[in-house]
């Protein structure tokens, strides 16, 4: 019998990496798909999945942290998976921002902020500890954008 996490991860594996592999495909053939009688079709799909990406796994489960405790004292390594929800409306965002869709980026960015929320509340973690976890996501991102200024700068 399969452990109970292993089969959460590999159920949202399979909900969510087809959806992301196609949105990645369609904006890496943006140019092909672009000027045919389907683009209308592709676009819209382009918009459901960012769309499911940013508010999905966040609706599906709305009172979550609401009435949660801090901690139960069990810890899994699977209080981190919300973690992964916000890479997958980041990876919206992103896409949305490579096709220049200001709505869809905003919605996205909402999505994402969404999904930390969720991530803060429902989890049974240290506030401690997922303070400290935003700290690092928040320099390892401003590291990103350092970055990326600079190398728009050469």
């Amino acid at each position: 019998m399969c452990c109970p996490s292993i089969a959460s991860l590999s159920v949202s594996f399979v909900r969510w990496l087809p959806p992301l592999l196609l949105l990645f495909v369609l904006q890496k053939n943006e140019v092909q798909w672009l000027g045919g009688r389907t683009a209308s079709m592709w676009r819209a799909v382009i918009v459901g999945i960012i769309v499911a990406l940013a508010f999905a796994t966040p609706l599906s489960q709305p009172w979550l942290g609401v009435g949660a405790t801090e901690s139960t004292g069990e810890r899994s390594w699977l209080a981190l998976w919300p973690l992964l929800s916000i890479a997958a409306a980041l990876c919206g965002a992103a896409t949305a921002f490579v096709l220049r869709h200001r709505v869809l980026l905003a919605l996205a960015l909402l999505g994402a902020l969404l999904h930390v929320g969720h991530f803060y509340f429902a989890l049974g973690v240290e506030l401690l500890a997922k303070s400290l976890l935003m700290l690092a996501l928040g320099a390892a991102l401003l590291i990103g954008a350092h970055w990326l200024q600079r190398g728009g700068e050469k």
